[in-house]
């Protein structure tokens, strides 16, 4: 969506005229219903109200979950005024809460969602994201009704942005095998979870590079991070990716040789080229250039 300043600019005009009302009566209808159509004229973005610190109100203009959309609440919270009273976020905070709303479902009956029993299991990517199996109680509803229940309660335990960048696939169970139900985990402990996860594996790289460049093998490295307390699962990770980086610097170091040698076979076959031209009929063939170069080439071929 096109980014229009102007619109930006007159909605935070209009904000500051009702700020000090909105802090005071943050439950009024009148100007909730302001908001609510000044915001959806905005585009495809939503807001959220909520104590911040200081005694402040925090205002977010929310990307909906959609991270296209993320750019957009940025720039726009990045024109926002300053306001008495107010924090303004691009995506919905964490909540300090205890995981029970009540929303309604598919059928439009309201029901109860009480996320204190509920577990997961997560799974990371090389590049920090996150799959994860979540086994939530029985809720009155569709898939469609639990995903949106899922949605809030990740929203809600994780800040809206970290579940749209952190999160990349999820899986909605009823209960985990037995094979794997020890690995699980409250989903009121996610935010710590993932924090010490990326803090872990940050710490299982460094660790890594500094053994390599110390010459320790890799049989090496797996016990020291194991006795670090890395998982298995990580480590196989950080393992293979440090493998790939020593190879891609080997590869790295070899190409001025490599290239060297190709020059060398260029040289031997413009001189048989040469000779040809200067001297029909004969054709000097500089073996030992062409063949060094040749065996140069194939020892430092880049991996």
């Amino acid at each position: 969506m096109a980014f229009d300043a102007n619109k930006i600019n007159k909605f935070w005009d209009w904000f500051k005229t009702i700020s000090d009302d909105l802090l005071d009566h943050e439950n009024n209808q009148t100007l909730i219903y302001q908001l609510d159509d000044w915001v959806n004229r905005l585009g495809a973005v939503s807001w959220e109200i909520g104590p911040w610190e200081n005694d402040c109100q925090f205002f977010a203009l929310s990307p909906n979950l959609d991270p296209d959309m993320l750019t957009f609440t940025q720039q726009a919270i990045a024109l926002a005024p300053a306001c008495k009273g107010w924090h303004f976020l691009p995506s919905k905070p964490p909540k300090e809460w205890n995981g029970i709303w009540q929303m309604r479902n598919e059928r439009d009956i309201q029901i109860t969602v009480d996320t204190e029993a509920w577990q997961y299991i997560l799974y990371q990517f090389d590049d920090g994201v996150f799959s994860i199996d979540i086994s939530i109680t029985p809720i009155d509803g569709n898939q469609e009704t639990k995903k949106q229940a899922v949605d809030i309660a990740l929203t809600g335990y994780l800040g809206e942005e970290d579940y749209m960048l952190l999160i990349n696939d999820i899986q909605i169970i009823d209960e985990f095998e037995d094979a794997i139900k020890s690995k699980a985990t409250l989903l009121k402990d996610i935010k710590q979870h993932v924090k010490s996860l990326n803090g872990l594996k940050k710490k299982a790289y460094l660790l890594g590079s500094r053994l390599i460049n110390q010459g320790y093998d890799f049989e090496v490295i797996r016990a020291r991070m194991d006795k670090e307390g890395v998982p298995e699962e990580m480590i196989e990770q950080v393992i293979l990716n440090l493998a790939k980086q020593v190879v891609a610097d080997v590869s790295e170091e070899s190409k001025p040789f490599f290239n060297l040698a190709l020059i060398k076979i260029g040289i031997g076959i413009l001189l048989a080229i040469i000779s040809a031209i200067l001297i029909p009929g004969q054709v000097y063939l500089p073996i030992g250039l062409i063949g060094t170069g040749i065996a140069a080439a194939y020892l430092f071929k880049p991996k």
